[in-house]
């Protein structure tokens, strides 16, 4: 790792979720904390595998969900008057804030960013991490799997939660259940 990225660099556990252990790492020191606690075997949260990843001087991340390769929602993690509470996933900050992103051309690029990935691979569904860099680029953190709503209807209310389910189950049944159900 050290001969990959430089010091601060991040340290998570592959099979992770609501960013548990993910480490900033700034020194040797740390990166081998970071390692015993993600390959700790007496910790049910331990894990087989981690990754490194370069740090990324982020100015807004985003979540985007797709479905059948349509992104369905996008919105950003605000941190506007949050203080960071031991957690480096932004909406596990405190006073985080989800807002679903309503300017068109940021959800028009974020679109056009993540599409060749479906071109690829056809993920389902999915929830892709975004992030806007200091200098203009967006960069792919991560994909989830199974991306988690709760902020979002906890601070956007249900409409944007119940259109992407909507979506979901119209890729399900080929379309037969978005007019039954919206």
């Amino acid at each position: 790792m050290e001969r990959q990225f430089p010091y601060p660099f991040i340290v998570k556990k592959n099979r992770g979720a609501s960013g548990d252990k993910v480490f900033l790492v700034r020194d040797r020191r740390q990166l081998e904390s970071s390692l015993m606690a993600i390959f700790n075997p007496a910790d049910a949260g331990s894990d087989y595998l981690c990754l490194a990843q370069e740090r990324i001087d982020i100015v807004q991340e985003y979540r985007a969900v797709f479905v059948d390769g349509e992104l369905v929602l996008c919105y950003r993690k605000a941190l506007d008057d949050a203080a960071y509470a031991g957690n480096l996933s932004p909406l596990h900050w405190s006073g985080a804030r989800a807002i679903v992103e309503e300017d068109a051309a940021t959800v028009a690029r974020i679109g056009a960013f993540c599409r060749p990935l479906f071109e690829t691979l056809m993920i389902p569904f999915c929830g892709l991490d975004i992030a806007l860099a200091r200098s203009g680029e967006l960069v792919l953190i991560e994909t989830n799997a199974s991306p988690g709503f709760d902020k979002v209807m906890d601070d956007c209310g249900m409409e944007p939660v119940k259109r992407v389910y909507l979506q979901i189950l119209a890729h399900l049944t080929g379309g037969e259940t978005q007019d039954r159900f919206a």
